[in-house]
C-alpha cells in the first residue's frame, strides 16, 4: 500500500467518525510529539528517511556510498526492507546486492543516497530482533561501574533502574552492557571522573591504558 493509499484510507475513516468525536481524537493524538531529527548537525536526516520510506513502499533499489566502522568506503545497491531506530541512531535493514546477503547499514555513514528506477521482488526476510551484537557482530558483556550521583539518571536510561544499586554517599554501582571495541570504550570514557570501572579486570586495565596514553599525549604538548 502506497502513502497515497494510506492517506485516502485515513480520510475515509475520518468521514465515518462524528465531528465532535474526531476533534477529541485529534486533541489526544497531539498531546505526544516524537521528533527524531537532531538539534544540531545532520539536517538532511528527515529527507533521507523520507526517501528510504518511499523506496521501501515502492520496492525500489537504493544506491549509496557507505563507510563502515573501519572507515572503509564502498558503493552499495540495496533492497531496503526496514528502517530501524536504535539508541538514537537510524539503520537501514535490507539485502545488499553487492555482498549478496542481508545487511544493516547505519544511516549516518551513508552519502550520495539515491532511489533507483529499478524495482525488486521482495525476498523472504527474517525480521530478527535487534541486540548489541547486530551493530558490531560481537556479543555484549557486562561491566561493573562505580558512578557518581550526578550521572545516575543518565545511567538509568542506559542500563535500567534494576541494574543500579546504592553504594554509600552519592555513589552507585551500575551493571551495564558493554562491547569491547572503540565505539564503546570512547563512549564510556566520556563520563570522565564521574565513573570508575571496577570489573571485569581486562576492561579496567584497558581503560587505564587509554587514560595513560591520553595523559602522555597532553604532557608532550
Amino acid at each position: 500500500m502506497s502513502s497515497e493509499d494510506i492517506l485516502n484510507t485515513i480520510a475515509k475513516v475520518k468521514g465515518l467518525v462524528p465531528a465532535e468525536q474526531m476533534r477529541a481524537i485529534e486533541s489526544k493524538s497531539s498531546q505526544i510529539a516524537i521528533d527524531h531529527t537532531p538539534w544540531f548537525g545532520n539536517k538532511s536526516l528527515r529527507l533521507k528517511l523520507e526517501e528510504i520510506k518511499t523506496a521501501i513502499s515502492e520496492n525500489r533499489l537504493l544506491s549509496f556510498d557507505y563507510s563502515d566502522r573501519l572507515s572503509q568506503k564502498s558503493q552499495r545497491i540495496v533492497e531496503p526492507y526496514r528502517l530501524v531506530l536504535k539508541d538514537s541512531n537510524w539503520y537501514i535493514q535490507g539485502y545488499c546486492t553487492t555482498r549478496k546477503d542481508f545487511r544493516i547499514f547505519r544511516l549516518s555513514r551513508t552519502s550520495s543516497l539515491e532511489i533507483l528506477k529499478e524495482t525488486f521482488l521482495p525476498r523472504e526476510f527474517n525480521y530478527k530482533s535487534q541486540d548489541f551484537s547486530f551493530r558490531t557482530g560481537r556479543e555484549a558483556t557486562t561491566v561493573k561501574l562505580l558512578i557518581d550521583d550526578s550521572i545516575r539518571d543518565l545511567m538509568v536510561e542506559f542500563c535500567g533502574e534494576e541494574n543500579i544499586e546504592s553504594y554509600g554517599d552519592n555513589k552507585f554501582i551500575a551493571h551495564c552492557p558493554f562491547v569491547e571495541d572503540e565505539f564503546w570504550y570512547n563512549m564510556l570514557l566520556r563520563l570522565g571522573d564521574k565513573c570508575e570501572y571496577l570489573a571485569p579486570e581486562n576492561v579496567r586495565s584497558e581503560v587505564i591504558r587509554r587514560i595513560e596514553n591520553l595523559l602522555a599525549a597532553y604532557k608532550k604538548s
